[in-house]
This record gives structure tokens, C-alpha cells and sequence, in this order.
């Protein structure tokens, strides 16, 4: 009876699962993961921008002054060098609208280009040339105003203001739709066609004049209208409607309920990233207004910029779990939680909780749906009464997303006491809340175990400090744990001499040819966990296998020689598109996991050799077929 009760289905979980499954095919639409990827490919040039901000406000932050009470400058040499920092910075975080219109537009390019048929491909480069055009024709006024008595402008200024954060507005504008026009071009034969004897590429030239041209006039059309009947640019227009809405978004009140948001999504099995489009482009403008408040001598308010939006929302991943695999270690029984502790406690000091999340069975358990919800809101309401009432810096500076919260946080906010101490808090907050609910599902996970198992079966100690309460190690125990490990030896030897029979079965030279694995998740965190687990099985060089990891953002620069595609359950979104991809291919096939399957193969190398040589096995299949 009670084996029924535990192995029951849950109704909540299979209306979740529907939900999900509607939910999903909005999220793998073509525009949402686009502006997903997108985001991810810019990344980088928010992080090393703002760096240079750092370098420049990181001696001032611990009381050096190189200006007086009036703001003169009394150290030429500083002020040499913190101009030369702000350089850095506008010249580089002030081009994020135009670098984002260039993500946008590759990234849609290669999505829909396989659409059309092989003798019509769009070219990237081309499309993203059209596309910073139209951006320009969106973007730039007949003329700029300038204050009277004003005999210099800094250009600068004027390079962040028409291609820095405020265009990210009209960067997925013109990024989202430049690539349509081109490929209804194609499409339809809207073309010019040069005879045959034409060389190919002079040829291909000149099939891009037509989609270029109408894309001038279009946009051109639109952005002249703006100037001329509105008195103002489509990007100034745009941005100025928003502001209201903006500056709503930027109150405490709804920093907090998106945190919820947020939170819910990832729950029913969403990954958060699709809010990318809201939370990205709030995060970019905050950093720019952060960034001018502390150069005018004043507080960094704005909530939004990481990495103090991301530690008050999910410091350790959504759901702020990062104390529960120490919960799992200090204070749980079942071998299962044991084993998962182990595998998290690392990676999610970086921010990478898929093992709890899959592993504990955080995503839709009504058990865990209360601390999934109340420890990230408690920690950001103690966020904002950080900033907004003990006068904490908000971030100014962005970092990496895995960098570890009680570095990030203190990093960002120009090192400010109250910065080192924020990060603790915020553990203290999530060890107190999840502790209970994890010690729920330990005895519920214990419970099952011994329906099952021997209750004095030996747990081995490594599996976290299982000698707390429920074990003890004497000679005998020693003595199993030897014959353990030898038994394991022995079957790890058999299976290494039957997977040699499936790769000669399968006719694969594992002499000559290397299997090249892809492992893409969201942001390339777990995925780099298995892809190191795959490296260490196949290490002995025996079947030669080279794993790779990325982020669904960037996985076209290494997927052109891949032959096996490994997706992780949170990029679900992408495997349409590699799916269209891996159909023209000869060598590819792709591997869509589940959350506990990911997992599995994260923490075990066996589980993870025995299902890559099945998949080649498959490769090998496919391979001759298509031959």
C-alpha cells in the first residue's frame, strides 16, 4: 500500500507537463530563441566594457582622490588615466545597439536560411551589412543639436547615444526583420540572375542587390517619416515612448514581483532565459545609469544590472539554491540526495543548479514549489532594503554570470562593506528556508530505499559524510569497501571489452576517426560538466571521442564538424533548429536529453560511455543510409 502511495502519479505534475508542453512552443519559436542566443553572443563585450569602468573607479573606491570638493582635477596623471578607462568604455559599451542588431540579424540569418532551397543561400555577412544599415536609417538625424556657447561635442557622447543601450529597442527591430526581407527575396526569385558562365562568386554578388535595395527604401521610407513628421528618430521616438514604462520597471516593487516571475518560471520546467528580451535590456540600460550615477559622485540605484539582480534572484540558480547540496551533505540519509549533493556542491557555487533541480526534483514538486518561490523573494526584498536603505551601490559593473556571488557582488559595487556582507545573508536566507522542504524529500527518498534495499546495505562514504548519525565504519566495512571497488574494476573491464565488439560491429575505425561531441545548454555551465565527464570516459584513447561545450547563444561557431549534438533539457528550445541543421549533414545526429538523464550522465562516466558508443553505433547507421 504504502509502495503504491509513494509510486502514485502526481496530478500536478501531469498538468504541469501539459502546460510546459504548450508554453514550449512558444519558447522555441524562431524570434524568442533568437533574441535568447543573441543576448548570450554580446555578453561578452557587456562584461569587458564595463570592466573598464572598474579599473577606473578601483582606487577611488578605497579613498584615493584625484579631484577636489569642486571637482578639479588635482592628479594630471589619474585623471590621464581614468579618461583613457571611459574611452574604453564608450567605445565599446556605447556600440551594444548596433553589436546587438548584428547578433539579431546572424543569428535569424542562419535559423531560416536552411529554409530555403540549397541553390538560394543567404549570405550572413551580407544580410548583416543590410541590416546595420537599416539600423543607421532608424538611428541618425539630419541634424544634432548643440548648446549655445558649446565650441566642442564630445563624440563619444554621441556614439553611445545613437548605438549604446538605448537602441536596443530598434536593434531587435531591424534584427528580426532585416533577414525576412532577404528571404522573401530568395523565395520568390526576386533576384538578379547572371549567366552560368558568370564566376559563382560575382555572380552571388549580385543576387543580393534587390533584398539590399528594398531593405534601403523600406527602412530608409520609415526612418524619414520619424524625422520629418514626429521631429525626431525612430530610436529617440521609441526609447522616449518606453520611458514611462522603463521607469516603472525600475522601482523596487517590480524588481521584486519579476523576481517571482521569474522564480514561477523556471518551476514549471521554463528556463528564464526567455524573458532575455525584459530582463537583458533592463540590465544593459542599468549599467549605463550606474555607471553615470557614480561618475557624478552619486549612489548606483538601479536594481536591474547583475551581478546583484542575479544574487537576489537566484544566488546558486533559480530558486537561490545554493545552500542545498550543503544541506544534502550535512544533514540527509538517502544514498540518492548523497550522491546528488556531491555532484552540485561545486557547480553551483558558479551558479549551475541542474543537478538540484533535476536531481532533488525541484522543478514541478508541489513540495518544493514554497521555498522555490519564498527564498528568492525574501532575498530580494533584503536586496533593495540593502540599496535603498543602507545606501549600498547597486552593480556597475557586469560580470560573468558564474562568477560566484560572494565575489561578483562586492566586485560590482566598488567593494563597499556592506557589499561582502550582502552574499552571506543571502546563504543564511536559503539554507534556512530549503533546509526543512529538503529534509521532507530525504525522508520521503529514504523511505523508498528501504522499501527496496537492504537497510544495512553499505553506503560508501564518499557519497558526502554519510557516517552522521546513520553509519559506521569498522574492519568489516573496510573490507567491503575493497571487495566494492574490485567488483567495480571487473565490471568496468567487461564493459570496456563489449563496448570493443560494438565499435568493430558497428565497422567505426576507432584508429583513425574521432567522434567530435556537442554539449549545448543555456549558458554553457552544465554543459561543460558533461563535456568533461565524456573527455575522462573516453580517456584511455580506445574509442576517441572529443566533447565541446557551449551555450545555445554560440553553438553555430563550433557545430560544422560535430557529429554528435548533445542537448541539455533547458536548451530544448534550439533542437528544431539543429534538428533542420543535422538533416543536411551526413555525420550528425542529435541527442535530446531529460533533466534526470542529464544528470545520470554528469555524474556517472560508464552511464556516459555505454550511451555515447549507442549513439555512435546510430551515427554509423545514419551515415551509411544517407550514403
Amino acid at each position: 500500500m504504502e509502495t503504491e502511495k509513494l509510486s502514485k502519479p502526481s496530478k500536478f505534475r501531469d498538468f504541469g507537463k501539459k502546460a510546459l508542453d504548450f508554453v514550449q512552443k512558444i519558447t522555441q519559436s524562431t524570434f524568442v530563441s533568437t533574441i535568447m542566443e543573441s543576448f548570450i553572443l554580446v555578453m561578452p563585450l557587456v562584461i569587458t566594457s564595463t570592466i573598464f569602468i572598474l579599473a577606473a573607479e578601483l582606487a577611488p573606491s578605497f579613498g584615493f582622490e584625484w579631484k577636489d570638493d569642486l571637482g578639479n582635477v588635482t592628479n594630471q596623471g589619474y585623471a590621464m588615466y581614468s579618461a583613457f578607462c571611459w574611452r574604453m568604455y564608450n567605445l565599446s559599451y556605447g556600440i551594444l545597439g548596433l553589436a546587438l542588431t548584428i547578433a539579431l540579424t546572424s543569428r535569424l540569418t542562419e535559423k531560416i536560411g536552411p529554409r530555403l532551397q540549397s541553390n538560394r543561400k543567404m549570405n550572413v555577412i551580407v544580410v548583416c551589412i543590410s541590416a546595420t544599415v537599416a539600423y543607421l536609417l532608424f538611428s541618425i538625424p539630419n541634424t544634432i543639436d548643440v548648446a549655445s556657447g558649446t565650441t566642442q561635442v564630445s563624440a563619444l557622447d554621441i556614439i553611445s547615444a545613437l548605438f549604446g543601450a538605448k537602441g536596443i529597442f530598434v536593434a531587435m527591430l531591424t534584427g528580426l526583420t532585416v533577414p525576412w526581407v532577404f528571404y522573401l527575396c530568395y523565395k520568390f526569385n526576386i533576384t538578379i540572375r547572371l549567366p552560368k558562365q558568370v564566376p559563382q562568386n560575382i555572380s552571388q554578388a549580385f543576387l543580393n542587390i534587390f533584398p539590399l535595395i528594398f531593405t534601403i527604401i523600406i527602412y530608409g521610407i520609415l526612418g524619414w517619416v520619424f524625422i520629418e513628421f514626429l521631429g525626431d528618430t525612430m530610436l529617440s521616438a521609441i526609447f522616449n515612448a518606453l520611458t514611462p514604462l522603463l521607469e516603472g520597471a525600475k522601482s523596487y516593487w517590480f524588481f521584486i514581483a519579476w523576481g517571482m516571475v521569474l522564480s514561477l518560471t523556471w518551476f514549471c520546467g521554463i528556463h528564464t532565459s526567455v524573458w532575455a528580451g525584459i530582463t537583458d535590456t533592463l540590465a544593459a540600460l542599468g549599467v549605463q545609469e550606474n555607471v553615470e550615477l557614480l561618475a557624478n559622485g552619486e549612489q548606483a540605484t538601479n536594481l536591474w544590472p547583475g551581478p546583484f539582480s542575479m544574487g537576489a534572484y537566484s544566488m546558486g540558480g533559480s530558486g537561490a539554491q545554493i545552500a542545498v547540496p550543503f544541506i544534502i551533505l550535512l544533514f540527509c540519509k538517502s544514498k540518492q540526495l548523497k550522491s546528488i549533493g556531491m555532484v552540485a556542491v561545486v557547480p553551483i557555487l558558479f551558479q549551475v543548479n541542474e543537478p538540484i533541480l533535476f536531481g532533488l526534483a525541484s522543478i514541478l514538486n508541489p513540495l518544493m514549489l514554497l521555498p522555490f518561490l519564498l527564498a528568492p523573494l525574501v532575498n530580494t526584498i533584503i536586496g533593495v532594503i540593502f540599496v535603498l536603505g543602507f545606501g549600498m551601490n547597486a552593480s556597475a559593473v557586469a560580470m560573468p554570470w558564474s562568477m560566484p556571488t560572494i565575489v561578483a557582488v562586492p566586485i560590482s559595487s566598488r567593494f563597499q562593506p556592506l557589499s561582502f556582507l550582502l552574499p552571506w545573508i543571502w546563504f543564511g536566507v536559503s539554507f534556512g528556508i530549503w533546509m526543512p522542504f529538503v529534509l521532507i524529500q530525504d525522508k520521503i527518498n529514504y523511505k523508498k530505499e528501504l522499501l527496496i534495499n537492504d537497510p544495512d546495505e553499505f553506503v560508501d562514504y564518499r557519497n558526502g559524510v554519510q557516517f552522521i548519525n546513520h553509519a559506521l565504519f569498522n574492519r568489516k566495512k573496510h573490507l567491503e569497501i575493497k571487495q566494492l571497488k574490485l567488483d567495480e574494476k571487473n565490471r568496468v573491464k567487461l564493459i570496456d571489452e563489449n563496448n570493443k565488439v560494438v565499435m568493430q560491429q558497428t565497422n567505426y575505425t576507432t584508429s583513425v576517426d574521432t567522434v567530435e561531441v556537442l554539449v549545448i545548454c543555456i549558458g554553457a555551465g552544465s554543459s561543460a560538466m558533461l563535456a568533461e565527464t565524456i573527455n575522462k570516459a573516453f580517456s584511455d584513447g580506445q574509442v576517441k571521442v572529443d566533447a565541446k561545450a557551449c551555450s545555445s547563444g554560440n553553438y553555430s561557431e563550433f557545430i560544422e564538424n560535430t557529429n554528435l549534438v548533445i542537448i541539455s533539457p533547458q536548451a530544448r528550445s534550439i533542437q528544431k533548429s539543429i534538428d533542420d541543421y543535422a538533416k543536411g549533414k551526413q555525420n550528425m545526429i542529435v541527442f535530446q536529453t531529460k533533466g534526470p538523464e542529464f544528470l545520470e550522465m554528469i555524474s556517472n562516466k560508464k552511464i556516459t560511455q555505454d550511451k555515447i558508443i549507442a549513439k555512435i553505433k546510430e551515427l554509423r547507421g545514419i551515415a551509411n543510409e544517407k550514403i
